[in-house]
C-alpha cells in the first residue's frame, strides 16, 4: 500500500497509464492522472498522460487551464516556461483565446525578457489582434536578442514583411499610421514599397501626425532610393 505522497503519485500514474493503454478508458485514465497532479503539480508523467487523454477527449479548455494552473505552482523556471508556452499554443488553436495566450507569453517574459519563443508568440498574437505597434516591438526585441547577424536579418525582414502585409489590408488611418511609425522605429529603415503603399493609401497623410512625419518619410524614401551621397543633406544623414 502506498504510504508516502511520492508513492501515491507513482501509483496513480501507473493506474492511469494502464487504464489508458490496456483498457482504452480515457475518462478513467484522466481521473488517475488528475489525482497524481493534485499531489505533485510538477509530475512530468502525469502531465504528459493527462495531456494525451485530454487531447483524445477534445477537452481543450481543461488542458489549457491545467497548464496555466500548474505553471503557477511549479518552482522550476524552465518547467514553468514549458507549461506556459504549451498553454499558449492550445489557447491560440483550437480554443482561439488571444487574450489568454498573450498573457501566457507575457508571463514567460516576466521571468525571461528575451525568450525568443515568447517574443515570437507575442508578436503573432498582437498581429492577430491588429496591434501593429506591439507586434513590431516584439519582433524588434527578438531581433535585438538574436545571436548572429543572419538570424537578426531574418527577424528584421519579418518586421518589414509584417508591416507590408498589414498595410495591404488597412482600412482605418490609425492602422496605417501605426504600421509606418512602428516600422521606422524598429530599424529606421522603411522599404520603398512600404512608403509607396502608404502614399497610395492616402488616408495616412490626412492624420494629425502626417505633417510632422512627412519630412522623415521623404528622407527615408530618398535614402532607400540610393540617392547619390552628394545630394543628401545633413538632415538626411541624421
Amino acid at each position: 500500500v502506498a504510504s508516502t505522497p511520492r508513492q501515491k503519485v507513482e501509483l496513480y500514474n501507473r493506474v492511469g497509464a494502464m487504464v489508458e493503454e490496456e483498457f482504452v478508458d480515457h475518462a478513467r485514465a484522466a481521473e488517475a492522472f488528475e489525482a497524481a497532479l493534485k499531489l505533485d503539480p510538477g509530475s512530468d508523467e502525469a502531465l504528459r498522460g493527462l495531456g494525451r487523454v485530454y487531447r483524445v477527449l477534445s477537452r481543450w479548455e481543461d488542458l489549457a487551464a491545467l497548464l496555466e494552473r500548474n505553471a503557477s505552482l511549479v518552482e522550476d523556471g524552465a518547467k514553468r516556461t514549458e507549461l506556459l508556452l504549451s498553454a499558449a499554443k492550445i489557447l491560440l488553436d483550437p480554443i482561439g483565446s488571444l487574450d489568454r495566450a498573450q498573457r501566457c507569453y507575457e508571463r514567460v517574459l516576466e521571468h525571461d525578457k528575451d525568450h525568443a519563443g515568447a517574443l515570437e508568440g507575442l508578436a503573432k498574437v498582437s498581429a492577430q489582434k491588429g496591434d501593429v505597434r506591439a507586434a513590431t516591438e516584439a519582433y524588434d526585441r527578438l531581433a535585438a536578442g538574436a545571436k548572429d547577424g543572419v538570424t537578426r536579418d531574418e527577424v528584421i525582414h519579418s518586421v518589414r514583411d509584417f508591416c507590408n502585409e498589414r498595410l495591404k489590408g488597412v482600412l482605418e488611418e490609425r492602422f496605417a499610421r501605426d504600421a509606418i511609425t512602428a516600422c521606422m522605429a524598429a530599424r529606421r529603415e522603411v522599404p520603398v514599397d512600404v512608403v509607396e503603399r502608404a502614399e497610395a493609401l492616402g488616408v495616412f497623410w490626412q492624420t494629425p501626425a502626417a505633417e510632422d512625419l512627412a519630412v522623415a518619410f521623404k528622407r527615408v524614401f530618398k535614402i532607400s532610393r540610393d540617392v547619390p551621397e552628394g545630394e543628401l543633406t545633413d538632415e538626411d544623414r541624421a
